[in-house]
């Protein structure tokens, strides 16, 4: 009796941890406002996805539809505002690590799964490497996390669910972040790793493929889901055209050469840790890996190796200066942490309590700092959003049917006046055809109010031809010149 006691404390221990922390970092205001381009184009669309206009087909944009779905749940649950957002992302990244832990326990990595769930939560909500943003890989990491924890459940004998789940978990990673496609690779892996009764090749050819299904069918599953809901709105052309054909053009219109994509993930890596001493735990089991591996030629290393090539993959596919790509590489990082410290120590006696203990013991004192960091490090408040007070003048005079132009950023002027924009493109760089000509059009409608930044006014008195040109003509003749603000100017039709 007792020794089931202590193994039930035990087992609690890391999950209270992982809650208790998650917790606490939401009893602060971290997130007063949208912050990036990219995040205020996401809140555009999800704003008027509630109002019926459905992605790809009335809005655009190249992400997949998670974002904003997760968008939207978030409002549904705390109101608007940017700290919604963090919140939901906050629980799902402690989710996520207790399914890794589950999955992991299931295992019997005793050691593994407390290490790999609290420095998956570190990594997120303590943030040591300074790279967590408003974006679209926070969205997917967590279900990175649970699908490893999924697969390793299953490499160690536990139900064909289990190899499903796994499956399920990067389809929804993939509804958030395309290039996550590429975790199948270790996840198939892990599953196929699953000790074959018999030494046949014919047999173990056979399990390993009908294993791979199993992964397969789970991460279609989720992507079905979604593929029937803009089925159902007659809009699943737009679906594939958008995320698929526009996200590969975009991926290739930011590809550096092939040197400067190799040595980029590496350099930033190294500048990364020399600034941020509370990654050199997660840092230092990468480098330990090809040792560890020598010494503990297994299964579990092999998955190691395969998770951390993947996610340097992932990595590399985005542009040189978008630095949030290496928020993909975090369930790596987390479980090359957990692994390496399973495979150095888990071959040690005790029972299970103690080394659960242990364990947790162990990842409490490696990411200690990083939590003592971010507690000293948190953002000052603010009291409101320029880009809300801006929006607020232009509601106050507005009168029902005026529309809105925004030509420079911030598009989330758009969802503050609740003037959804006049065009599908409303973003001047969109991975697409027909953009100049979608804001041709919209300036041919003559818009209630256009916004412009500093910098484009200043340009307009010269501009003589192009869409610069045919605006500054149009604002001289029909506009007047209404409100100058810290963020830009607005002009109001005559």
């Amino acid at each position: 009796m007792w020794r089931a006691l202590r193994l039930g404390s035990a087992e609690v221990l890391c999950p209270l941890l992982v809650v208790a922390a998650t917790v606490f970092d939401l009893r602060t205001l971290e997130w007063h406002t949208y912050a990036g381009r990219d995040v205020e184009i996401y809140v555009v669309v999800a704003r008027y996805w509630q109002d019926g206009f459905l992605p790809y087909r009335d809005l655009y944009d190249f992400k997949p539809p998670l974002t904003y779905a997760a968008l939207r749940a978030a409002w549904a649950i705390w109101g608007p505002g940017a700290e919604s957002l963090r919140r939901l992302l906050m629980l799902a990244a402690a989710a996520g690590a207790l399914v890794a832990y589950a999955g992991l326990r299931r295992a019997r990595l005793v050691l593994a799964a407390p290490v790999t769930a609290i420095g998956f939560v570190t990594l997120v909500v303590a943030d040591p490497w300074r790279v967590v943003s408003q974006n679209t890989e926070l969205v997917a990491v967590p279900f990175g996390i649970a699908a490893f924890g999924c697969a390793a459940a299953y490499q160690h004998g536990a139900h064909w669910l289990w190899a499903m789940c796994s499956g399920a978990c990067v389809g929804l990673a993939v509804l958030a972040k395309q290039p996550t496609a590429l975790w199948l690779i270790p996840v198939a892996l892990q599953v196929c790793l699953q000790p074959v009764d018999g030494l046949r090749q014919r047999a173990w050819m056979l399990a390993a493929a009908r294993r791979t299904l199993l992964v397969v069918a789970g991460c279609a599953v989720p992507i079905g889901v979604v593929v029937l809901y803009f089925a159902w709105h007659g809009a699943v052309s737009e679906l594939v055209d958008v995320t698929v054909t526009d996200g590969v053009r975009y991926a290739a219109l930011h590809r550096d050469a092939l040197p400067r994509v190799l040595t980029r993930p590496t350099a930033g890596l190294l500048r990364q840790v020399t600034t941020h001493t509370a990654m050199w735990p997660f840092v230092g089991a990468v480098l330990a890996v090809p040792l560890v591996t020598l010494l503990c030629p297994t299964g579990r290393a092999l998955a190691a190796w395969m998770w951390l090539l993947v996610s340097y993959a992932v990595v590399v596919v985005g542009p040189r200066s978008e630095w949030h790509y290496l928020i993909c590489a975090f369930p790596a990082l987390a479980l090359t942490l957990g692994t390496v410290i399973e495979l150095a120590l888990g071959a040690g006696a005790g029972p299970p309590a103690r080394r659960l203990v242990g364990g947790t013991v162990v990842a409490v004192l490696l990411v200690g700092g990083a939590w003592t960091a971010h507690s000293s490090q948190l953002p000052p408040l603010r009291s409101h959003s320029p880009i809300a007070d801006l929006a607020e003048k232009i509601r106050a005079v507005s009168r029902p049917g005026d529309t809105l132009f925004v030509k420079d950023e911030p598009y989330l002027l758009y969802a503050e006046t609740t003037m959804r924009p006049l065009s599908r493109i409303f973003y001047p760089d969109a991975p697409t055809t027909g953009a100049l000509e979608a804001w041709v059009g919209v300036l041919q409608r003559r818009p209630t109010f256009i916004f412009v930044s500093h910098g484009t006014e200043g340009r307009l008195p010269s501009a003589q031809q192009g869409f610069e040109g045919d605006l500054a003509r149009l604002l001289t003749r029909d506009y007047d010149r209404w409100l100058v603000d810290a963020i830009g100017v607005v002009y109001k039709r005559k």
